[in-house]
């Protein structure tokens, strides 16, 4: 009785007791990085634009944003940017799919990036119904965090042309 006694001391001390369970798996993910959150808005205003919902494109911007428009048309606040994408989805962006690609975002401050990318339009129609093809051109973008949210607070789509002489 003592060797077993002995034998299960022993074994208690060499570790043989049940395997403790594992830990339960989590389905928690690390919080986005502001660069990811960013990254993640200007997907949200690609849909918007593919989607023609120039009320989500509203949302993405602060009350008192500004849009200069490729045309170099100056729009303040929200509800103007808004009522410009209307505009441009019941004309020339009516069927346009959109597709950013941001170059980068460089931190002004903790709460102030710019963003600096390109964009692709395709599907854009004339005045007269005709096809435009691919549309190319540049954006840069100020962004402000709000409420630990990234908002639009201007926002400058560029279309390249050449310089005189070049």
């Amino acid at each position: 009785m003592r060797r077993i006694a002995f034998l299960a001391g022993v074994l208690a001390l060499s570790g043989c007791q049940p395997a403790a369970p594992p830990p339960e798996e989590t389905t928690e993910t690390a919080p986005m990085s502001d660069e990811d959150m960013i990254r993640a808005r200007t997907d949200e205003f690609e849909q918007a634009v593919s989607s023609a919902d120039a009320k989500a494109i509203g949302a993405l911007f602060v009350e008192d944003a500004d849009l200069v428009d490729q045309a170099g048309n100056m729009h303040h606040g929200r509800m103007a940017v808004e009522e410009r994408y209307q505009k441009l989805f019941e004309g020339p962006y009516k069927g346009a799919q959109a597709n950013l690609e941001i170059a980068s975002v460089r931190f002004v401050r903790p709460d102030i990036a710019v963003i600096d990318g390109t964009y692709e339009l395709n599907g854009m129609t004339s005045a007269d119904g005709l096809p435009l093809g691919l549309v190319t051109g540049m954006f840069t973008n100020v962004s402000v965090k709000q409420n630990d949210q990234w908002m639009l607070h201007c926002s400058r789509p560029m279309l390249p042309m050449k310089a005189p002489g070049t």
